[in-house]
């Protein structure tokens, strides 16, 4: 009878402890899809290798060449559509994309679409050798995709509070830790 008190008595504390934030790991050339279904939470829909449609390579060229500004900041920087950039891909609506890809000079983007009629927010802790810390994200529009650049090597990263969020045309696109 004395070990099923305690059996009962771990079982209450284990219920008591709130959840664990959900968490995705990511390695460049990964990629992952997601159905959201609360605030941290979230259904791995795909998992599988991160592939580059015309935009993305586009968007890549362009940042070879120095066109957007250098992060951190704390506001995005819209895509120069010039008459060379391709039209951007349809993004899938109800899922969210994340794909980790390692661009020219030994740099990192993280590929973010967002198919949620709601803003999307998340935080993405990097893993740098023995090294970890938060990178500066850009919360996401509705509908839309988005690229965080890192002009250096990373060896993964980890996605952590994900939610949607409400937003309308004129809203801040806040970008933080």
């Amino acid at each position: 009878m004395r070990g099923w008190g305690l059996a009962m008595a771990a079982a209450a504390l284990v219920a008591a402890a709130p959840a664990a934030a959900q968490a995705i790991a990511l390695k460049p050339g990964e990629a992952v899809t997601i159905h959201v279904t609360g605030k941290d939470s979230f259904e791995i829909v795909n998992r599988g290798p991160a592939v580059l449609n015309d935009y993305d390579k586009a968007v890549i060229r362009e940042i070879g060449k120095g066109s957007y500004a250098d992060a951190p900041t704390d506001t995005t920087s819209p895509a120069t559509v010039s008459d060379e950039m391709p039209d951007p891909p349809e993004i899938r609506q109800g899922v969210v994309k994340l794909s980790l890809v390692a661009i020219p000079n030994n740099q990192f983007m993280l590929i973010v679409e967002n198919g949620y009629p709601q803003a999307l927010k998340y935080r993405a802790r990097l893993l740098i050798g023995d090294r970890t810390g938060f990178a500066n994200v850009c919360l996401v529009k509705p509908v839309r995709g988005t690229y965080e650049h890192w002009p250096f090597k990373v060896d993964s990263t980890e996605i952590v509070g994900i939610e949607l969020r409400e937003w309308q045309q004129g809203d801040a696109q806040p970008c933080e830790e």
